[in-house]
């Protein structure tokens, strides 16, 4: 039996990244899907694999103040 993760998940990816293809985090989204998670993509256009870590990093400080918020 497969186990849900407890905590949201959410995908980042640059649409740029020639390190870790795009099309990887489609394929990882649409696993997760078919396992009943909801794993939203939040795209990073025109960023590479360090930029587009370093315009994720605010957006995911973001993403879990809202979320320590909710609690």
């Amino acid at each position: 039996m497969r186990e849900l993760p407890r905590a949201p998940v959410r995908l980042y990816a640059g649409t740029a990244d020639r390190d870790v293809a795009f099309a990887n985090t489609e394929s990882c989204r649409r696993s997760l899907a078919a396992n009943g998670v909801d794993a939203p993509v939040e795209e990073i256009a025109g960023a590479d694999h360090v930029g587009s870590a370093l315009a994720a990093y605010p957006r995911i400080v973001r993403w879990f103040r809202e979320l320590a918020t909710r609690s």
